[in-house]
């Protein structure tokens, strides 16, 4: 014969006896439970763009211009009728990025700090996104992990650290599978526009 799980029921009109089997923790665990998944949330998306910044940001200046951010500074440098001959060959496909990097140089001026900025902001949105991604994905905890390792490939701290169009074409496409995601789910017009 196989003994039977023991319950223990109080009397009537006995003092309150303390419960057991753990029935009303439920309610506080819950409670932190949110309080864990919210901040899960936050730091998977938080974490990645602060450790982007810093590791993009470490040693940005160190290295001179390379022969391709010379071109881009020669397209969004030179006179206004100058622009279609400096976007010749293969540079034509560049021609969207050199003008916004014309907007750029003409805010934020010429210095090799300043021509570096938008890419470097570029890629702290796309680890941000990754990690909000990889959440959405999967789990919140899944997120903060997925973040921290496309921040800290050696190929993101470059994208991140050179003026070219690299880390606008990777923020782009992580933008738009983050938007992707949930119209995949529940397919409505709205969610489509983006």
């Amino acid at each position: 014969m196989m003994d039977a799980d023991t319950m223990v029921l109080p009397r009537l009109g006995d003092a309150p006896v303390e419960d057991p089997w753990g029935e009303d923790r439920p309610r506080r665990a819950t409670a932190r439970s949110a309080a864990a998944l919210t901040w899960w949330r936050v730091a998977a998306w938080l974490v990645p763009a602060a450790l982007m910044g810093v590791l993009g940001a470490a040693r940005i200046t160190a290295s001179g211009p390379s022969a391709e951010e010379l071109v881009t500074r020669r397209a969004a440098t030179s006179p206004r009728p100058g622009v279609g001959a400096a976007l010749t060959g293969d540079d034509v496909a560049l021609g969207p990025y050199h003008l916004l990097m014309r907007g750029w140089v003409e805010l934020a001026g010429a210095a090799d700090l300043a021509w570096r900025v938008p890419s470097l902001l570029a890629m702290v949105g796309a680890a941000a996104l990754v990690g909000a991604l990889a959440a959405r994905i999967a789990t919140p905890a899944a997120g903060l992990p997925a973040g921290v390792i496309f921040a800290v490939l050696p190929t993101s701290i470059r994208y991140a650290q050179e003026a070219q169009p690299y880390a606008l074409a990777v923020f782009a496409a992580v933008l738009a599978t983050w938007l992707l995601v949930p119209t995949l789910g529940r397919p409505r017009p709205r969610r489509l526009a983006p």
